[in-house]
């Protein structure tokens, strides 16, 4: 499944063909809502905030804007979550005709057609019609720069992730509710890579007889437990210019060991410049790689959290002390595991490998 990026006029060209044809459907009214715009804790993009929901934008001076004049629920220093947008009650909205709707930072009401079938709404709005490909395509504003035309593919029906600059961002389906009136879903929107440990949830509800997606809250949240493996079914490293690959001796030995060093560690931040943009080398020049197999099939790859300078011509590696990268195909969170960084960067894990 690949979701496809579309524009606003697209959309619009799109729905004023479905209308058209329903006779009994006045064309779409659209009001585009003037935000008010601000900076949550650090966050990477500017985020549209309506605390307290729908009740919070006011009708003023003549025109089809209104200004959302609430400002946002910061979180506490702690890390503590901040609701970043929230519309009250919208229970009661799954049934009216015009509902508002949250697209990339501003509040657009809808005037959204009844539908026959979810056939018939997917042949219509096939992106409304799943919980995370709503998510994705109307929350591009809390994305970092660039990210808004990615390419976005898919490991499984409930997740939605697209990587760009070694920032990984990805959508996933945390859970639904079908039996609910109206039914609710909730979709984590992880953003993860140097410099950008962002955690958000997206709760969206299904409009009733439409078979489409809105969002009632989107909430900035502490990052989760770190992703640690149930189990390791296979492990390997890689070194040097040709990362020549190396397996262990007594391989449940390390697997416990290299256990036990990840349930010790704990979060920290990237603090190292960013690597010179579009750098290719033909050799691998990145440290000592510890590659796993957990027991359910993630690919797993743990090295010392490192960057590349530019120093008098030269290009340099530079590591983050007692830090290491872990990354899966979804996710990558940074470490301070002194033990794992210090194996792998002082080559000591060679005592107890071969050549694979």
């Amino acid at each position: 499944m690949k979701s496809v990026r579309m524009s606003k006029e697209q959309r619009d060209g799109i729905w004023e063909n479905i209308v058209a044809n329903l006779d009994s459907v006045p064309k779409r009214n659209m009001i585009r809502a003037r935000s008010v715009w601000a900076s949550v804790g650090g966050g990477a993009a500017a985020i549209a905030l309506v605390v307290g929901g729908y009740a919070a934008v006011h009708k003023g001076s003549p025109g089809p804007r209104t200004a959302v004049e609430a400002p946002a629920q910061a979180g506490s220093a702690n890390g503590s979550p901040a609701i970043l947008y929230q519309l009250n009650n919208y229970a009661a909205q799954a049934n009216r005709a015009t509902v508002p709707f949250y697209e990339d930072g501003h509040i657009v009401q809808e005037r959204m057609p009844i539908q026959k079938s979810l056939e018939i709404a997917k042949a219509h709005s096939p992106w409304r019609t799943d919980p995370v490909l709503s998510a994705q395509a109307y929350t591009a504003n809390l994305l970092p720069a660039g990210f808004a035309h990615a390419a976005w593919s898919t490991t499984s029906h409930h997740m939605l992730t697209t990587t760009k600059n070694g920032v990984i961002a990805t959508y996933q389906l945390m859970s639904r509710n079908d039996a609910g009136s109206p039914p609710t879903a909730n979709v984590q929107l992880s953003i993860t890579g140097e410099g950008h440990p962002l955690y958000y949830h997206i709760h969206l509800f299904e409009l009733q007889h439409r078979y489409v997606w809105d969002i009632a809250r989107i909430v900035r949240t502490p990052a989760p437990p770190i992703p640690l493996p149930s189990g390791i079914k296979s492990l390997s490293v890689s070194t040097g210019l040709a990362a020549i690959g190396y397996v262990p001796n007594q391989f449940d030995k390390v697997a416990r060991q290299i256990t036990v060093w990840l349930e010790t560690a704990t979060r920290t931040s990237y603090q190292l410049p960013p690597a010179p943009a579009n750098l290719i080398f033909n050799v691998n020049v990145a440290p000592d790689t510890l590659y796993l197999t957990a027991s359910d099939g993630t690919q797993i790859s743990i090295t010392p959290a490192y960057t590349i300078v530019r120093r008098d011509e030269k290009y340099e590696v530079l590591t983050q002390p007692d830090t290491v990268e872990y990354k899966t195909s979804t996710e990558v969170v940074y470490l301070h595991c002194p033990a794992l960084y210090k194996w792998l960067d002082d080559h000591a894990w060679k005592a107890s490998f071969h050549l694979s």
